[in-house]
């Protein structure tokens, strides 16, 4: 009796982190108040989000990191399954095959107790986790 071998490949697709909202507005807050910043992020798999600051005098690009009064937070909102999805970005275009699962992500920046050396710019950057 013959045997037949199959062989069986997966093929992993990843779509590119694209982000789909932020918080573009000014906050104005009191020092030793609180205060939240969000963006929104579609990706597969899950993407790296870092927050960064943008010093207002100095110009100077930092990452944020968490202390305990500054705490960042990210969490899957949903996930869809799409049949065919395309979506043409400056100089690309992204292309998703069939039944690939797109996840909404959201990351929040929490601010617990602002202190005047809070004030600056604040950047979401989503990376793809296979870059």
């Amino acid at each position: 009796m013959a045997c037949d071998k199959i062989n069986i490949s997966t093929i992993h697709f990843f779509i590119v982190p694209l982000l789909t909202e932020s918080s573009n507005d000014t906050i104005r807050q009191l020092v030793d108040t609180s205060a939240l910043l969000k963006c929104r992020v579609v990706a597969f798999p899950r993407p790296k989000i870092t927050w960064l600051r943008v010093d207002l005098i100095t110009s100077a690009v930092s990452e944020v990191e968490e202390d305990g009064r500054i705490v960042i937070e990210m969490k899957s909102l949903a996930e869809t399954f799409q049949r065919t999805h395309s979506t043409t970005l400056p100089n690309q275009l992204v292309v998703i095959h069939p039944h690939t699962p797109i996840i909404r992500f959201e990351s929040a920046l929490i601010f617990k107790s602002l202190m005047r050396a809070d004030n600056g710019t604040y950047v979401c950057r989503a990376q793809s986790a296979h870059t």
